[in-house]
Order: C-alpha cells, then structure tokens, then sequence
C-alpha cells in the first residue's frame, strides 16, 4: 500500500529525529537530483541532503561559485521532494542576496516541500565551503538574515540549519562565537564548515554539544 505523507509530517518528523538525544548521528548523503535522492531513500538513508556543490555540476556541469540561481535551486528541491518520502535538506547557499532575498528563499523552498533549509554567511556570489578565497559578511548581516529566515516561513516546523564558512577566514575562537550568535537569532541547527583538525572538531564539539543539533560535512579530498 502505498502511504501518503505530508511536507508538513516530514517536517515534523525530521525535526524529532534531530533533538532525539537517543537516536544517534543521522548520517545522510548529498543528492543532485530526483533519482540519486531516491536511490539513497531505497538505500535506507533516513534523510535526503541537497547538495548545491552536486546541482551545479549535474544541472549545467559549472563549479560551485554562486553560479545557479535561487529559482534552479528550488526547483531541483522540488523534484527531491516529489520523488522520496523521507525529509529533505536543501542547500539554500546565502539566500541569493540580502534579507529580502532570504524571505523570498524561504518561501520558495518551503513550498517547494523541503524539511530544512540551510543557510550560509558568505557573501555573493559565494563559493563552495572547500574552496579557497572564501569571503564572508558580518555577524550581525548573517545574524538579520536568520531572524528573516525564521520570520518568513508558514510552517515553524521548517528546520533553519544555519551555516558559517569564518574559520578559513577569522579562525575557529571568532567563528564559535559567529556559532553563538546564529544560535542566539533563532537557528535550529548549526553547521561549522571545514573545521581543519581533530582538535577544531573537539572544540566545536564542547562548545554546542546539547545547546544545538550540529551538522559535520564530511568531504572526500576536502577541507
């Protein structure tokens, strides 16, 4: 029998499973597209992640440089989240310009059925969290732009995974402290890009261990 579940349940869902202090790590795999999204889905994978680095080079074979538009992205997320029943976490870059942009992100990718929506504080256009000569805005930019985020979804189960790409740039004490604020603005979970040893792992670690769900992107030849 085939079982209909709702954007909203899967929400719902995805959101229980990231505060379940019983359950472990949520290990997920980055999809480009509606058929790798359900491959993973058929593999058992409880989650979908849409990889902004994977719709690039799939959907017009380009590098992640803040080439694809906000539009090019909702619509791959669209198609992920028709294809599987299982949560889906979309890449959302920096929100593809400023507040308002964000709120118009926001808007599409909710619509579009994503469960979470990440979020990053580098400028535009921006460049992939594992290449070099990454620029960021400031803390109280990014910090304007979750509030917006959060302000501008209907459902509040929406999960707005806030990402920080400092620590190539201002190194791992300032970056906590980014970690901190995007917290503070209402982030529901936080991801620390490229941390560059155990040690930076450690301390990330320590620092937002049962504060906040913490995302760690795992990269074959990355940062």
């Amino acid at each position: 029998m085939n079982v209909t579940i709702s954007q909203q349940q899967l929400r719902q869902q995805f959101r229980f499973r990231l505060t379940d202090p019983g359950r472990g790590l949520l290990h997920v795999l980055g999809a480009y597209d509606a058929w790798s999204a359900r491959l993973m889905e058929w593999a058992g994978f409880e989650a979908i992640y849409m990889s902004g680095f994977g719709v690039a080079a799939s959907a017009c074979a380009v590098p992640d440089l803040g080439l694809i538009t906000m539009s090019e992205m909702a619509q791959r997320a669209e198609a992920m989240c028709s294809a599987v029943r299982v949560p889906v976490i979309a890449d959302a870059d920096n929100g593809y310009g400023g507040v308002n942009n964000v709120r118009r992100c926001v808007q599409h990718y909710e619509r579009a059925g994503a469960a979470a929506l990440q979020l990053e504080d580098q400028v535009s256009p921006k460049r992939c969290g594992h290449f070099p000569g990454k620029e960021i805005i400031s803390r109280q930019e990014m910090v304007a732009k979750i509030k917006a985020a959060r302000a501008a979804r209907c459902d509040e189960q929406l999960v707005i995974l806030a990402r920080t790409d400092a620590n190539a740039v201002e190194g791992i004490e300032s970056t906590l402290e980014r970690g901190w604020a995007y917290l503070e603005a209402g982030a529901d979970a936080l991801l620390i890009e490229a941390p560059r040893s155990l040690h930076e792992l450690e301390k990330i670690s320590h620092a937002f261990s049962g504060k906040i769900p913490l995302v760690y992107n795992m990269v074959e030849s990355g940062l």
